[in-house]
């Protein structure tokens, strides 16, 4: 599955679920629960060289134990993922099976969404707790020859709903929540 996503800062969070409401289909409300986990690169003298290599995350939402670990790029402005994803009937089980392979958690994230669908894209409201609020716009493709059309539809979707172009983030949300800890510890 490849993942075509886009985010933006959200400048009126009330003003900006008004026009969602309006323009938009409402599809559900859902509580997004993650945790980050990487296999830090080590070098010979034991020093932490990388901390965000091969991370994947578990993430708990709808009663749903969902593990995903994506390949990104960037093309076009757009985040671009080849994703896979499994569920785990036992979530505390297969984080102690990650920690006993060498993964340590990296970061928790917790996203209070409302689904919506404007025309062909998935868009969601979001609030990340400690950070703010983001407007997603996601379709899935089964084939790269899709993607560009969907960055397209994802871009007219983002230019119809007023998200301004200085307001778009590419990067990832672990990055800001991360820069955010360091800044803090600073």
């Amino acid at each position: 599955m490849i993942e075509v996503e886009k985010k933006g800062w959200i400048r009126d969070p009330k003003a900006m679920l008004e026009t969602l409401n309006e323009k938009g289909r409402f599809i559900k409300d859902c509580r997004k629960e993650d945790i980050y986990y990487s296999q830090p690169s080590i070098n010979e003298t034991g020093e932490l060289i990388n901390k965000e290599s091969k991370i994947f995350r578990i993430r708990q939402s709808e009663g749903k134990q969902t593990v995903t670990y994506k390949i990104k790029s960037i093309r076009e402005g757009a985040e671009v993922s080849v994703e896979e994803e499994f569920l785990v009937d036992d979530r505390s089980a297969f984080q102690s099976f990650a920690e006993y392979l060498g993964y340590q958690k990296l970061i928790e994230k917790t996203k209070l969404v409302k689904l919506f669908k404007y025309k062909d894209v998935d868009i969601e409201y979001v609030h990340l707790l400690g950070l703010g609020y983001f407007l997603e716009g996601e379709i899935l493709c089964t084939h790269d020859r899709e993607v560009s059309p969907a960055i397209e539809k994802i871009n007219n979707a983002f230019q119809e709903l007023d998200v301004a172009s200085e307001d778009i983030e590419e990067r990832m949300y672990i990055e800001l929540l991360l820069k955010q800890l360091d800044d803090v510890k600073s």
